[in-house]
């Protein structure tokens, strides 16, 4: 009894002497899976003891090892740190620990778990207060229904999907939002309804997350309190000067809340609600009248508009091949459905599969060691009529010939750390920025724990490595995330995958005649090697272009593309054509191949042409132990500029103070010059 009566007591243990708090940047409620996401660890030293540790993320998910995001954090008495950190979250749901670590000790801890989102991707409200957030609970869009068909044909049938609402804290000590400050903390957001006002108080790197953002396929709405605020840099970079109409107003509808004053936009599209205009593969918003507050934050016309905006992105045609860091890749063969696959890249990534010619002296060896072993071994005995010598000549034969091999068949390996990288760079006409996926296999010739350094701006994962790995380790102590704790064994190769958005310099242009294509001028400070497009399954060879320089695009056609759909098979000759285009050796079809079976073909589709060309590879990654450049090919895939409305075009106002009319169809897009260096004038790609 006494016992019994004690034990509560002793059962009592010291509340933890460090508090540590979780959430996602975005709102919990955003903290989707499928893509990376930001959240934001705080902790706080309860004690009057300066604590020098480290704080340690750790991610766990169904049936792969744990990752964890380590930061070096020391914590001075009764003193709060927070820490932001872009981590990948799986869609089958992943649990998120956050710990606070003083050499072996654990002082704190704290976890969540990640959202299910049927839409994929969110829409988040960026105010303060966030009274959007109410209005918008329970927003349903319709979608295409992504499960393929029979043979792989899409059902054509779609499907009502609920979108995450997401909010964004405000910091209670400066007043500032808390918002990522690395653009792929941005990839599982479609729609970002901001303040302006807000947007000026986020700092210059913050803002330019929001902006490669947009760039990758964001859509982003921003919603003005004065005229003053129709002039923070977002609004000027898309529609350059805006001013309030002082004769025109909206029609009251199913945008507009009431017959209030228009915008006018010196570049864009005049919508029912304000302006819009493509940037890059997403599109930017400017209402003419505040959505986020009273008195028209309740209106069910803000709720339609921001459903209307969210249905676009999530089915928007201009979303390029790889969405901004989102989706897991299987290093498996797929089925014959036509569905990407990275198994044909992967083994084209991977020395092992390329082990033929080794295989082919190692038979030619052991053909030899037969012929060696048997009759003339045994005709060496037979002279000497010594029949005991049989037990010495054999042993030391097969020890010969087993050395042999050995030697020729890691020779035929390899005795160098090595890597084979590819890169799709996917930019839009007109743009200056680009995001871009690479994967890349590193193979090992021994043994080893392998440390990689992130590239510039980007993020890397883990696709595939050896068996003995406990997790990864993510060390955020330098400028740049560090991958460590990469296990691999003897003639082992490990996959990683890395995602990011690139800056040109400056844009890529066409010139166009009509609706052909005659000219393409290369402004950025990169050259494009071995230009051509593809449309319609015709090949318009260009050649080098040179940055800042200016080359005519063929009337006539190179060569004309297989119309088959197995870009995995081997008899297929697209790949080969298309590697020959690109100035390729024969053995480097089989990347273009694995290339081709992850974006699903050549062109996006026969009404779209597409530009290819390689561009020059970047110095390799910092590494330990280093690996030399086996392979390094990096491929533009650059998309024409889209030319259709976002929500419908209002019409052009009238100038007698009337309300504007009803939607009518856009104007065509202004075209640019004809060519000025010799090319045909009625030429181009139809």
């Amino acid at each position: 009894m006494l016992v019994s009566i004690a034990a509560p007591a002793l059962a009592q243990q010291a509340p933890p002497p460090v508090e540590v708090r979780v959430e996602g940047v975005l709102g919990n409620e955003a903290l989707i899976g499928d893509g990376y996401s930001t959240v934001a660890v705080t902790v706080r030293n309860l004690t009057r003891e300066t604590f020098r540790g480290r704080l340690v993320v750790r991610t766990s998910q169904w049936n792969q090892p744990p990752d964890r995001h380590a930061v070096p954090l020391d914590l001075p008495p009764a003193e709060q740190r927070r820490v932001l950190i872009t981590l990948f979250v799986n869609g089958s749901g992943t649990q998120i620990e956050a710990r606070y670590e003083a050499g072996d000790a654990l002082l704190g801890s704290a976890s969540m778990s990640s959202a299910y989102a049927p839409s994929g991707r969110s829409l988040v409200v960026l105010a303060d207060p966030s009274r959007l957030r109410a209005t918008l609970l329970d927003l349903q869009a319709s979608v295409p229904d992504e499960n393929p068909g029979y043979y792989g044909a899409a059902t054509g049938s779609e499907r009502a999907v609920q979108v995450p609402i997401g909010t964004i804290t405000i910091d209670g000590t400066t007043g500032d939002p808390i918002v990522p400050d690395d653009v792929l903390g941005y990839s599982t957001v479609a729609v970002l309804a901001a303040q302006a006002s807000m947007l000026t108080r986020l700092s210059d790197r913050e803002l330019d997350a929001i902006r490669r953002w947009v760039h990758a396929g964001g859509h982003l709405v921003i919603f003005p309190r004065s005229e003053g605020d129709l002039a923070t840099p977002l609004v000027r970079e898309t529609f350059g000067a805006v001013r309030y109409s002082e004769t025109r107003r909206l029609v009251p509808g199913d945008f507009a809340p009431g017959a209030l004053p228009a915008l006018e936009c010196a570049r864009g599209a005049t919508e029912r609600f304000g302006c819009a205009d493509r940037v890059g593969a997403g599109a930017v918003y400017v209402t003419a009248y505040d959505a986020s507050a009273p008195p028209h934050v309740d209106r069910p016309e803000v709720r339609e508009l921001l459903r209307s905006i969210a249905q676009r992105a999530l089915r928007d045609p201009a979303t390029t091949r790889f969405t901004l860091g989102r989706g897991i890749d299987s290093l498996e063969q797929t089925w014959w459905d036509g569905r990407p696959s990275l198994a044909r890249l992967r083994a084209a990534l991977d020395p092992n599969e390329g082990y033929r010619p080794a295989l082919g002296l190692v038979g030619i060896v052991l053909f030899l060691y037969v012929i060696v072993v048997g009759p003339l071994n045994f005709r060496f005995v037979l002279q000497r009529n010594r029949p005991t010598l049989a037990l010495v000549s054999t042993p030391i034969l097969a020890i010969g010939c087993a050395t042999v091999m050995l030697v020729v068949g890691y020779l035929g390996k390899g005795v160098t750390m090595r890597y084979r990288r590819v890169e799709i760079v996917e930019a839009v006409e007109g743009d200056t920025l680009a995001p871009t996926r690479a994967y890349a296999g590193y193979f090992l010739t021994a043994p080893s724990t392998v440390e990689i350094a992130t590239r510039e701006g980007g993020r890397t994962m883990r696709l595939a490595s050896g068996g003995g790995d406990d997790g990864l380790v993510y060390d955020h102590a330098g400028e740049r995330p560090r991958l460590t704790s990469l296990r691999g064994g003897l003639w082992e190769t490990i996959f990683l995958r890395d995602d990011r958005v690139i800056d040109l310099g400056a844009p890529i242009r066409f010139a166009y005649e009509g609706d052909r294509l005659v000219s393409i001028t290369n402004e950025s400070q990169r050259p494009l090697r071995s230009a051509f497009i593809v449309d319609e399954s015709r090949v318009y060879a260009i050649g080098d272009v040179e940055a800042g320089a200016t080359r005519p695009i063929p009337a006539s056609a190179a060569t004309v593309l297989s119309s088959g759909w197995g870009f995995d098979e081997e008899e297929n000759p697209t790949p080969r054509d298309i590697a020959r285009q690109l100035g390729l050796e024969e053995d480097d079809a089989r990347y273009v191949r694995g290339v081709l079976r992850l974006i699903g073909g050549p062109s996006p589709s026969p009404s779209e042409p597409l530009l290819w060309a390689r561009l020059d590879p970047e110095p390799s990654v910092e590494s330990e132990p280093t690996f030399g450049a086996e392979t390094d090919l990096r491929f533009v895939l650059l998309h024409p500029r889209p030319r259709y409305d976002l929500l419908g075009r209002a019409a052009p106002p009238p100038t007698d103070g009337s309300v504007w009319g009803e939607p009518t169809e856009a104007p065509p897009t202004e075209l640019l010059p004809p060519p000025t260096n010799g090319a045909s004038p009625d030429g181009g790609v139809p």
